[in-house]
């Protein structure tokens, strides 16, 4: 004991700096081990232990400041004996053979051993022994803490999905299963304890399979998503409630199906509207077909029958040229006079269309005029005139056929009427002191 007493303060120093830090390693750790509630054969060791490393710091303070009192002294040393009383029980209740280790440390600083200054070698490796033991004890505390946490933060978070999770071992015996999924099999009434082939078979009874490990199920006004992922260690069976999903998917196809019937009605109805369009053009150009045959046979009636008709070559030749036909073009009005002096009708023109603007207009006026001039005046001589007024262009067809006591304008007169008035112009029809026919066409802006 006087060894130790009498080496220098420095050593003294060093050694209750090593059992302050071995007290505050083993405080925390014990602190952690409080925090994970373990078993009370390794907390009441620990606690043991941070007692009588206290009492052994306590004792060398009073070593290092007063050497007098060597009876008070040497009590403090002998306190860790008390550990060493409990240690055997210890490490055999909890199969520990580092205990043996401990022992040992713990009898080599004993006061009994000091009995040279050369002890102070063994003592301090005993006093570093447990500065280590004490380190790997609090890293095991925090290690222990870190784990638990994380799993107990996993389980937390599992249970808390949206969905149901199963996780099976290699075995395919569930190894967890989530609040959410146990909650959803004792509603089923399908007991949790059973292999995942079981489960599976209870799961997907009447349930409509939409896709490779993927079943949609309906329970009631739920649907729920079951999805199956196999791995080398287990598998995974995932239960979601998809019955927001369905709704919406239900609302776009009804929302799809209205669209359509929507447009198959506007198609339906743009049908009826060709069709009727369709029956108007056939029947305006049924109409125009008839009105026009109707009045080309009239017009060769009217030839024929007129007495001053003596030679009907002429007609033949103007029937072979088909110029009635709705597709037949007259170049120029010098043509169209050509064709009417073959039916022995005399034609004066004074005047030129050269000038003349919608010269279409013009000659279909022209056409129209010498051709009622046959037809219903049984004329021989016609007289065009082409002239240029203020604004316009007056292009007059006068006839010295027979005037109609009676006149109504036919589909010809109407046509033509309807086509210079849609160019701006004017038609105009007298009866007095010859039948006339003039159209004021009017002249192009510059």
């Amino acid at each position: 004991m006087n060894a130790i007493f009498n080496d220098s303060m420095e050593v003294k120093a060093v050694i209750i700096i090593l059992l302050l830090m071995i007290t505050l390693l083993l405080s925390v750790g014990l602190l952690m081990e409080i925090l994970l509630k373990p078993n009370k054969i390794k907390m009441a060791y620990a606690i043991m232990a941070i007692w009588g490393g206290g009492l052994l710091e306590l004792g060398w303070l009073i070593a290092f400041y007063n050497n007098s009192n060597v009876l008070l002294t040497t009590m403090l040393l002998y306190c860790p004996a008390l550990v060493l009383a409990y240690a055997p029980f210890y490490g055999f209740k909890e199969k520990k053979p580092i205990v043996i280790a401990d022992m040992l440390a713990l009898f080599l600083i004993l006061p009994f051993m000091q009995f040279n200054k050369y002890t102070i070698i063994y003592y301090f490796l005993a006093l570093v022994f447990y500065f280590f033991r004490s380190s790997f004890y609090l890293f095991s505390m925090l290690s222990l803490i870190v784990e638990k946490v994380n799993l107990y933060s996993l389980k937390i978070s599992l249970d808390n999905l949206d969905g149901g999770l199963i996780i099976t071992d290699k075995r395919q015996a569930p190894a967890f299963i989530n609040q959410t999924f146990i909650n959803y099999l004792a509603k089923k009434d399908i007991p949790q304890h059973q292999k995942k082939d079981q489960l599976m078979k209870q799961l997907t009874s009447g349930a409509e399979k939409v896709a490779d490990y993927s079943w949609l199920i309906k329970d009631e006004n739920n649907y729920f998503l079951l999805k199956e992922k196999e791995g080398e260690g287990g598998s995974e069976l995932l239960l979601l409630n998809v019955s927001s999903e369905m709704a919406l998917e239900n609302e776009l196809k009804k929302v799809n199906e209205d669209l359509t019937k929507e447009q198959n009605t506007l198609i339906e109805a743009l049908d009826d509207l060709k069709k009727i369009e369709r029956i108007k053009e056939r029947d305006r150009v049924r109409s125009l077909v008839h009105d026009s045959f109707a009045e080309e046979v009239s017009f060769i009636h009217q030839i024929i029958t007129n007495p001053k008709t003596n030679d009907l070559r002429p007609l033949k030749e103007l029937v072979k040229k088909e110029p009635f036909k709705e597709d037949s073009k007259t170049k120029d009005v010098k043509e169209l006079i050509e064709e009417y002096q073959l039916l022995n009708v005399n034609i004066i023109l004074k005047g030129s269309l050269n000038k003349l603007p919608h010269q279409d207009v013009a000659l279909a006026i022209i056409k129209e005029g010498i051709d009622n001039a046959i037809r219903h005046g049984n004329a021989v001589n016609v007289n065009i005139a082409i002239q240029k007024g203020t604004d316009t262009y007056n292009v007059e067809i006068k006839n010295d056929g027979k005037i109609p006591t009676e006149f109504s304008m036919h589909n010809g007169l109407t046509n033509l009427k309807a086509s210079v008035e849609s160019i701006g112009g004017e038609l105009v029809i007298e009866k007095n002191p010859a039948f006339t026919l003039i159209a004021k066409i009017p002249l192009l802006s510059d």
